[in-house]
């Protein structure tokens, strides 16, 4: 598969927001956070309380829910839980395809958010890694002048093509084919992700006039984020900030 070149210009704040070990710790931190949302749906469950499925969202995701289940289950709900951490997920296909970097991951994290706002569902572990494999397919033809067929990497995803067809276009109809995203809301989400309570992450804007994130060959090294906490993913209003 051919190395592409980038779709948008760089910018500074796109080269300065971008790293593995950023990456890294905002995966690692969704991990957590979708962990904590499956407890606590499995604990309202075997309380005999289950917690309803959102019933005023702008998407409807959720295709089935009864007594059976712990939580509403929607197309990109596995049968069982991954063993590995989404990271496991970027790590492998980045090595065999050249639009899933770093960036490209970040992107697709803020993708994640806007299904969750979009959606009115937390994010949990049966739904983590189909859905972050959707976001990077999203993210990378959003931000890319050219990618690798979705026969390539579903492939290497170990789903069929047609699932993942399937996969893309129900995040389309979900983010109503909103897929691009500012170096702004990267950074805003990093904060919210790996930094809640981060005076920055309540200041960051995302104005309409932001600078595009931009795919960068080489860039500097941050200061690595850690996720030590264990984070809830962002509440509705600051969800609003990545629509």
């Amino acid at each position: 598969m051919a190395s592409t070149k980038n779709f948008h210009s760089l910018d500074h704040v796109a080269c300065t927001s971008v790293s593995m070990d950023t990456l890294r710790a905002v995966l690692a931190a969704s991990d957590v956070a979708a962990a904590h949302a499956s407890d606590r749906y499995a604990l309202a469950h075997e309380a005999g309380t289950p917690i309803p499925a959102p019933t005023e969202s702008d998407y409807r995701a959720v295709r089935r829910y009864d007594t059976a289940d712990p939580e509403p289950k929607t197309l990109f709900h596995s049968k069982r839980p991954a063993p590995l951490p989404v990271v496991a997920v970027f790590e492998n296909l980045a090595k065999r395809v050249p639009t899933f970097d770093a960036a490209t991951g970040l992107v697709a994290a803020v993708l994640m958010l806007r299904f969750q706002r979009a959606s009115g569902l937390p994010l949990t572990t049966a739904m983590l890694h189909r859905l972050y494999l959707a976001c990077l397919v999203v993210a990378a033809k959003a931000h890319h002048d050219a990618v690798a067929k979705n026969s390539a990497i579903a492939k290497l995803s170990g789903v069929s093509t047609s699932e993942l067809n399937r996969l893309e276009a129900e995040l389309l109809r979900a983010l109503d084919f909103r897929c691009l995203v500012t170096a702004e809301q990267v950074e805003a989400a990093v904060l919210l992700l790996t930094e809640p309570d981060s005076p920055c992450a309540l200041t960051l804007t995302c104005s309409d006039d932001a600078s595009p994130l931009s795919v960068c060959s080489e860039s500097p090294e941050p200061e690595t984020a850690q996720a030590d906490s264990a984070p809830s993913l962002p509440d509705a209003a600051l969800l609003q900030r990545f629509m």
